[in-house]
């Protein structure tokens, strides 16, 4: 019997899409697999298509509980995970038929703990988007994986990456279940910090041995304009705030990663800017004093001024070199005008 993979599949209100992304699972290549689908309190219809779905396949398993989150929604699937390999999938995105089989090949190969792969993205209209940016090395073996590819996940300064082909989401992965259970491997609550994902997969730098990149675009993620990501939501910042705090005492896990406080940084500042491009670009003329308030509240957060006086300048390019003049400056409503006269020509 080929090795046994637990898809842990957290669920919250996705009706819409989730027959489609379960059947995506159920046609893998590799058919020796254990489908948790684990409810998330939801109160659309995907309660019932996953009890609809067990009924009629012996390898799938539903999970009812009441709403937790992403983050601790996953922690319970693993609770009930039994293969030698675990995979994370979201309840709106697809996968490639091939995918299991093909990593599985590969981690055997160079007896991986993980194996991470890319991701293409589509709309609701069919179009896609590949990520094209695979990087040169591969493998990471011993001291490597903790102190060079655990950068993905402390952070990318900006002349280094754009567009990344790693990304934090576990979803583009696929790990060994050992790894997890002995080290007791747990994601945190997105509620608390944002990116849940990158923590865990830093937990997995910690303690594996050998993980592999492999250069495919194995998993198709679908944007959605409404969902949490792509949303405005007046909570972000205190989760980027606790984002930044945890990723500054995580770091302390990785002291061979000489500039890791320096990527915590950057990373804190680029999640800073988007969230007051966000803020003003989903506000109306009218709420401009409102709006500028909230951006004269953020910039006099301690961490927001002690981290912009912190980036060096001459390492970024010059539009972010003007931002961060600016933030440091709290030209608060400079920042509103150029976000705002910016969005309607655009």
């Amino acid at each position: 019997m080929s090795e046994l993979v637990s898809v842990i599949i957290p669920i919250y209100n996705t009706e819409k899409y989730l027959e489609s992304c379960i059947e995506s699972v159920l046609h893998q290549t590799h058919q020796n697999l254990e489908i948790i689908l684990v409810d998330d309190g939801s109160t659309d219809g995907s309660s019932a298509i996953c009890d609809s779905f067990e009924q009629k396949n012996s390898r799938i398993k539903v999970i009812h509980k009441e709403n937790e989150g992403l983050g601790y929604t996953r922690n319970c699937g693993l609770k009930y995970a039994t293969g030698e390999y675990v995979s994370f999938f979201d309840s709106d995105d697809i996968l490639d038929e091939n995918t299991y089989e093909y990593c599985i090949q590969e981690m055997k190969k160079y007896h991986a703990d993980a194996c991470f792969f890319g991701r293409k993205t589509f709309t609701e209209s069919g179009e896609y988007t590949v990520n094209t940016n695979v990087p040169e090395k591969l493998i990471y073996r011993g001291r490597e994986v903790a102190e060079e590819f655990s950068k993905n996940y402390i952070g990318w300064l900006q002349y280094e990456q754009t567009n990344p082909y790693i990304k934090e989401s576990s979803c583009c992965a696929l790990y060994r279940r050992d790894i997890i259970e002995k080290n007791n491997i747990q994601f945190p609550s997105e509620r608390e910090c944002l990116s849940e994902d990158a923590f865990f997969n830093m937990d997995i730098c910690r303690n594996a041995d050998c993980v592999i990149i492999i250069p495919k675009n194995f998993y198709n993620y679908r944007y959605n304009p409404n969902s949490l990501t792509t949303k405005y939501d007046a909570e972000r910042f205190r989760r980027i705030l606790g984002y930044y705090q945890k990723l500054l005492e995580y770091i302390k896990k990785f002291p061979n990663v000489t500039d890791a406080e320096e990527r915590v940084d950057y990373k804190f500042f680029a999640l800073v800017r988007g969230i007051i491009k966000r803020e003003i670009e989903q506000s109306k003329w009218l709420e401009c004093k409102v709006v500028i308030q909230k951006i004269r509240k953020l910039v006099s957060c301690e961490e927001v001024f002690f981290v912009s006086s912190r980036i060096n300048a001459d390492k970024v390019d010059k539009n972010t070199r003007i931002f961060l003049s600016w933030l440091k400056n709290r030209r608060c409503i400079v920042i509103y005008l150029f976000y705002k006269v910016r969005k309607v020509f655009s």
